[in-house]
């Protein structure tokens, strides 16, 4: 099936890291870095997103480049291509239920984020206590009526986008947004700088104490540099057969996740300071960032302008994520299933929204109810993030480091194949990444 391409090696990367940050950096970033120690976390991540991400995210690229497939037909193609099996297929069965699965409760957050923009322009946040903060945030999970309706109204948005087929059209909007989100963070940055614990909160995020770092946290810095560069969600490789041949993979990967680092970093920059200054634990899990923000705007000059424009802002890069997680269902549905385009997109987002109903009573009504002693959200979480997205990775890992002929990979990233650039890619690609994942895994299950 043709398709059509980014109007600029610019708007993909652009839109690629719009659809990274969302909630991979601001929420998903500071909660994981919270409740696992702080700067120790923060430098196995970033080792992790520079020395596998890149070549990984490249990779997943590659193949849809290459391919110009929907994940399942990308993955089968390629293997066919390197006279191997066609089962393949598989690996691209499991990035769309991955992000899928991810979508579930991504469609929950951002329902939240929904509740806090009116919140917000309704100066609800005006000189609120952390235990207002703590109180309003306790009353929206224990309301799962107000829940599911900022969920399906979230869900019927990303679906009627989906169907209207506005790609190119929304690249101006995505610029802009990143740009206001990028002010406000460095507008939150220097009002935590005023605070008496901004040196505290830099230092948790920048000091490591190894001590606090559990192999359970390898693993987690693992999936986050993934989830955070969209690795075996199909998002990647999905974007990658937009990409045009003149286009520098290797390039294009680095600015995204360099970019990407940038913004988790200021994020953190903000709220840990925060976190400090109202005497909050950073290990806090989910509501960490509405916690600790709404008292920030609720105490800043203007907090009322910048706490709504603040969470129009994350909500506008978080649509732009759970669009990207959604595409790769709904092209495997056109290209597999000779779907329209508006079906494939009801289809696919009845069945998140079905899902999603179940993160939602996990948080009330069905918080008693355990899958290996989580609650139905904190499964999915684990389930994708500990389990599926490395197991992903290693697939990609595989197919372009061991499956794919090696004149097909330099070719496709356009480099010399005796470069050092090349050299390392593949280094990464065969060795390196596939040994990490295997042994955090088997140091998690107590092979060692």
């Amino acid at each position: 099936m043709a398709r059509s391409q980014w109007s600029s090696p610019l708007s993909f990367i652009i839109v690629s890291t719009a659809a990274m940050i969302g909630l991979g950096n601001i929420w998903h970033f500071s909660t994981l870095v919270g409740m696992n120690g702080g700067g120790a976390f923060v430098l196995v991540y970033l080792l992790f997103v520079f020395i596998l991400g890149i070549p990984m995210m490249s990779s997943e690229i590659l193949i849809g480049r290459r391919s110009v497939r929907n994940p399942v037909d990308a993955f089968r193609t390629t293997a066919i291509q390197s006279l191997r099996n066609p089962k393949w297929a598989l690996a691209g069965g499991l990035q769309i239920i991955t992000g899928l699965l991810i979508l579930t409760y991504f469609c929950v957050i951002s329902g939240w984020i929904l509740h806090y923009i009116f919140l917000a322009a309704r100066n609800k946040f005006d000189h609120i206590s952390i235990e207002g903060a703590n109180q309003a945030f306790s009353q929206l999970l224990n309301a799962p009526i107000n829940m599911a309706f900022w969920d399906t109204l979230f869900v019927i948005a990303m679906v009627f986008t989906i169907s209207l087929h506005i790609r190119k059209r929304l690249e101006k909007v995505i610029i802009i947004a990143l740009l206001a989100m990028l002010t406000l963070l460095i507008t939150l940055i220097v009002y935590a700088f005023e605070t008496s614990s901004f040196a505290h909160g830099i230092n948790y995020l920048f000091q490591p104490d190894f001590s606090k770092l559990s192999a359970r946290s390898l693993l987690i810095a693992l999936g986050q540099a993934f989830f955070s560069l969209g690795i075996g969600t199909g998002i990647m490789l999905t974007y990658g057969t937009y990409v045009t041949k003149e286009t520098s993979i290797l390039k294009s990967c680095t600015i995204i996740a360099i970019a990407d680092c940038v913004i988790a970093l200021l994020a953190g920059m903000t709220i840990f300071p925060l976190v400090f200054a109202n005497n909050l634990s950073p290990n806090q899990g989910i509501s960490l960032i509405f916690q600790t923000l709404p008292v920030a705007f609720g105490h800043m000059p203007f907090g009322h302008l910048f706490g709504t424009l603040f969470f129009i802002m994350l909500e506008i890069t978080t649509f732009i994520s759970a669009i990207a997680l959604l595409m790769p269902t709904v092209i495997y549905c056109r290209e597999a299933l000779l779907w329209r385009r508006t079906k494939a997109a009801i289809v696919s987002g009845i069945l998140v929204w079905f899902v999603s109903m179940g993160v939602i009573v996990s948080f009330n009504i069905a918080k008693n109810f355990k899958l290996l002693g989580l609650n139905f959200f904190e499964f999915i979480d684990f389930l994708t993030g500990d389990i599926m997205l490395p197991i992903g990775g290693l697939l990609v890992a595989i197919m372009t480091g061991w499956i794919m002929f090696k004149k097909d990979t330099s070719d496709e990233l356009d480099v010399n194949p005796r470069g050092l650039a090349f050299r390392s890619w593949r280094l990464a690609v065969r060795y390196i990444a596939p040994v990490a994942i295997v042994l955090i895994f088997c140091h998690l299950v107590g092979f060692f």
